[in-house]
């Protein structure tokens, strides 16, 4: 498979961003200008706010179905544009998302809890480190939608803690940052002498950064489906316009993990964001398939609508097989 078809593009420095005869031209203030061909690009992140795009631009991208994210104050993605329409389905698949039954729904959810917890117990093993192997394969054996919530907390926190440390403590993203600052201090506060509250911080950031991409990958192939990912299976926030996304991409987290894991300690710079963004371009095993992550996702996401059409587990296990990522 030729990796361009997934080239992703990040913009962290002042420039301006226009169309050109099937590229995008990012022209500097020193006069440069680089030309990036659309056809090979899968996502572009804008990460400075001193960039400039034209709408032109903006709905080519649309047209192509290229993910367009921007990043905050904290150069943290929190925005992805996202088009009305992707499909003349949109209507027919919105009919069926709302009469998807909760059966189906309960089964597809246990089968992805099962999955993420497979992906945890196999990044420990690939990692090395310890792993009660018969719990595991307990949390991982338990079905009953009821168990959901407590095997998947539960198997968390001995993954994170095992991952990184007793001490530390996953905050999502509006713990981790945006309300970082206060939170984090007041955990300080608590503990005035704790060393690590700044890499607990490092951690659960460079975490965030990492399924934020995932977010946006995930969104975009649902919407180029016609779905709604505001209309999830477990997750039903009213406000949160990715509710069916954060259900789907719960077995692609530990991907994430192992890379952050890759690189505890070092700073949370650019070259690590870069590698965070890289992790679409992860080589995987789905049913016998391997591909990067982002045609994975593609292959995931049928098996998981055919389940909750049918009413039956079509779910492959993802294997990460990616060599060096370590």
């Amino acid at each position: 498979m030729n990796e361009r078809q997934w080239r992703t593009v990040v913009v962290d420095k002042r420039a301006r961003l226009y169309y050109s005869l099937g590229a995008m031209k990012i022209k500097t203030p020193d006069g440069k200008t680089q030309r990036v061909p659309l056809y090979n690009v899968c996502a572009i992140m804008i990460v400075s706010h001193s960039v400039r795009i034209s709408s032109f631009l903006i709905d080519q991208l649309r047209q192509r179905n290229v993910a367009l994210s921007f990043c905050d104050s904290n150069k943290m993605p929190c925005a992805e544009l996202v088009g009305y329409s992707q499909t003349n389905l949109t209507a027919a698949r919105l009919k069926e998302q709302i009469e998807w039954s909760q059966q189906a729904k309960a089964l597809v959810w246990g089968r992805i809890i099962q999955l993420k917890l497979i992906a945890q117990r196999n990044a420990l093993r690939d990692l090395k480190l310890p792993i009660d192997e018969r719990r595991w394969t307990k949390f991982i054996s338990l079905n009953a939608p009821e168990e959901c919530p407590n095997r998947e907390g539960l198997a968390a926190r001995i993954y994170f803690n095992t991952l990184f440390g007793k001490d530390f403590k996953r905050l999502g993203k509006t713990k981790a940052h945006g309300n970082a600052i206060s939170l984090n201090r007041q955990s300080r506060d608590n503990v005035p002498d704790n060393p690590l509250a700044p890499l607990i911080e490092q951690i659960n950031s460079a975490l965030n950064y990492g399924y934020a991409i995932l977010r946006s990958a995930m969104t975009r192939e649902l919407t180029l489906r016609g779905f709604n990912p505001a209309l999830g299976l477990a997750h039903c926030g009213g406000t949160n316009p990715f509710n069916l996304t954060y259900d789907l991409i719960e077995p692609f987290r530990p991907f994430v993990d192992k890379i952050v894991f890759a690189r505890i300690g070092l700073p949370f710079n650019r070259d690590f964001k870069r590698e965070l963004i890289a992790v679409l371009n992860v080589l995987a095993q789905y049913d016998n398939k391997n591909a990067v992550m982002m045609e994975i996702m593609k292959y995931y996401i049928s098996d998981a609508v055919r389940s909750l059409r049918t009413g039956k587990n079509h779910i492959q296990e993802i294997q990460f097989i990616t060599p060096n990522i370590v």
